[in-house]
């Protein structure tokens, strides 16, 4: 082994050890903090430990309750600890950039009337189709420009 690899694996026993005392030592106080105040007083008395890497060390204790030394440690839990340290990505800024949410495809409008469907068929929710009608023009008026059968597309006004 080189000496990166051998100082690499030696840093991460001791954050692995440090992260279980860590976690066992949070277990024990969080039953003593009130009920709803343990995120203020966890951000008070660690200002620099993310509640969710305190809920990831706390995990790593509890999943190893006889553990007496790191190398006792389960390896699902060290993964799962592990996997709150990787950085997020550098994404390099420029301008006009916007954050646009997840894209909506139209199988999620598909999939919707296949359970709405369903649930009907199964006699598990009556559906009023006079309420369904009107809901349902402007999407109509879409799919008849979609299949061709008008010109006019809707989305254009």
């Amino acid at each position: 082994m080189s000496e990166a690899e051998l100082l690499t694996q030696s840093h991460f026993q001791i954050l692995l050890y440090h992260a279980w005392e860590l976690g066992k030592l949070l277990n024990r106080l969080k039953p003593m903090i009130r009920h709803g105040n343990w995120l203020p007083w966890l951000s008070s008395t660690f200002p620099n430990l993310h509640a969710r890497r305190a809920q990831r060390c706390m995990l790593l204790a509890t999943l190893n309750p006889n553990a007496t030394n790191v190398s006792q440690l389960q390896i699902e839990s060290i993964r799962k600890l592990s996997l709150s340290y990787v950085p997020e990505k550098e994404q390099p800024k420029h301008k006009g950039d916007m954050k646009l949410e997840r894209l909506v495809s139209f199988l999620n409008v598909a999939n919707e009337y296949n359970r709405l469907k369903y649930r009907h068929v199964s006699g598990l929710q009556r559906i009023d189709f006079e309420e369904a009608r009107e809901e349902l023009r402007e999407l109509y008026k879409f799919l008849q420009w979609l299949y061709g059968d008008t010109p006019e597309n809707p989305w254009r006004g």
